[in-house]
């Protein structure tokens, strides 16, 4: 049998939708139609499914009749998608990237990534799908739809007696969360949907412009009852991880595309993608504010080095030498060691990064803008008086020591009795400096 030809996508803002067929058999296979469509047309609706792509292999087969039986290998995680809206007779119109690209031509998944933000925000619904339920995850999802159907009463209760709306922190008192649903949440948050970096695009467009459900199983529930339940119905967070940053109060903030980006890099640097260049391509449409947006163009045949020098080169003229606070050495990539590699997950401390380039410095060009060097102008603050051994925290028991250590040298007070320092290895200082701040300069 023959795999499914693609017809070529005829405009800029042309998308291809698929629609499951009914099948009164759940084990038979599955078959879907694929309609072409402009996002400024009118019609047809359609679902934009949020989901994680899982394993490359193995696949499974979804079959084309209208193109003489084609088919298309697609992965667990989507088949699973389809076979559950089939069991659950949802034969609307989807986008689901894994069928509605070609993944094979370069070009058309470019050109689509690009649209990806217009894709999530004219579609009717977002379906964010979590998996396969469980046990617990049933529980949870039945406590947030009585949530839900708690909210919903009180508002037209409310519209009853010609009183004013429920205002969106609306604080649900009615259904506390009991310590099973908290311990349910926290396993729900774990799961690999909210780790994806693309999701929260997928998300945030979803949610500025029409609705997102989450799926889980058979169960779902509104963007804005899990919100609520993450900082359990109040305004405080309730589980052991922090909360994803799907559900960040600040990720809708408006500002500098620019700066917006840069927080938005910076605020991601957990979340995962199985091509490290969409680190920086799949933040690209939230760092747009009206008609301003930024001056990278999502190109899938650059390499990573390249898509990261790009986006340093943007940084660098705004947030100026704050960038290098972003760079973790050493990193195995072909580019100078000052441009950060994004595709690490290391932790960053944002205090003091999220602002302007108060310093000047530029990237001179040497041989190609991979291997730019930077060149900074400074001033002369202090001067290093003496210098003495390494302080190396390795390990919490030495670190108590190497601190306890440091103070001493430093003159500090005696440390107080509750932090049981072990001191007895701590030599005497070897040196003194003039000043706390000459330490560290």
């Amino acid at each position: 049998m023959s795999q499914y030809n693609y017809l070529k996508l005829p405009t800029d803002d042309s998308i291809r939708l698929v629609r499951v067929h009914e099948s009164s058999i759940d084990t038979a296979r599955i078959e879907c139609s694929i309609t072409i469509r402009k996002i400024s047309d009118v019609g047809p609706e359609y679902t934009a499914v949020s989901y994680t792509w899982g394993q490359k292999f193995p696949r499974l087969p979804v079959f084309f009749p209208e193109q003489l039986s084609s088919k298309l290998d697609i992965t667990l995680n989507c088949y699973s998608i389809l076979q559950r809206l089939r069991q659950q007779k949802r034969f609307d119109w989807l986008w689901i990237d894994s069928i509605s690209i070609n993944q094979e031509d370069v070009t058309e998944r470019s050109a689509q990534v690009r649209i990806m933000d217009r894709i999530y925000s004219s579609a009717s619904e977002v379906l964010a799908d979590l998996g396969e339920e469980t046990q617990g995850s049933r529980l949870l999802f039945e406590h947030l739809a009585k949530t839900e159907q708690s909210k919903e009463l009180q508002t037209l209760e409310r519209a009853t007696r010609n009183e004013e709306e429920l205002c969106e922190c609306c604080r649900y008192n009615e259904l506390p969360l009991e310590p099973r649903h908290v311990e349910q949440l926290h396993e729900l948050l774990l799961r690999p949907w909210f780790q994806r970096i693309w999701v929260i695009q997928e998300a945030v467009m979803g949610k500025r412009h029409n609705s997102v459900k989450f799926w889980c199983g058979s169960n779902t529930t509104s963007y804005e009852v899990l919100s609520a339940c993450v900082y359990g119905f109040e305004s405080y967070r309730v589980t052991k991880s922090t909360a994803p940053y799907i559900f960040d109060g600040d990720i809708d903030w408006a500002g500098h595309p620019i700066m917006m980006f840069w927080r938005h890099l910076i605020n991601t640097r957990d979340n995962v993608s199985s091509d490290p260049r969409d680190r920086v391509y799949a933040l690209l449409s939230l760092a747009k504010n009206g008609s301003s947006s930024l001056e990278l163009k999502v190109d899938y045949a650059k390499s990573v080095e390249e898509v990261f020098v790009e986006a340093a080169l943007l940084l660098l003229s705004h947030i100026g030498l704050r960038l290098l606070g972003a760079a973790r050495h050493s990193h195995k990539l072909d580019m100078s060691s000052w441009i950060p590699d994004w595709s690490q997950s290391l932790p960053i401390n944002s205090t003091g990064l999220l602002f302007w380039n108060q310093l000047g410095c530029t990237a001179a060009d040497s041989l190609s803008p991979r291997y730019a060097v930077l060149k900074v102008r400074g001033a002369i603050l202090s001067e290093i008086c003496t210098l003495g051994k390494t302080f190396n925290f390795t390990g919490l028991e030495h670190a108590r020591g190497d601190l306890a250590r440091m103070l001493k040298y430093l003159g500090a007070p005696q440390i107080s009795s509750r932090y049981q320092m072990d001191t007895e290895y701590i030599p005497e200082p070897i040196g003194r400096c003039e000043s706390v701040s000459n330490l560290y300069c």
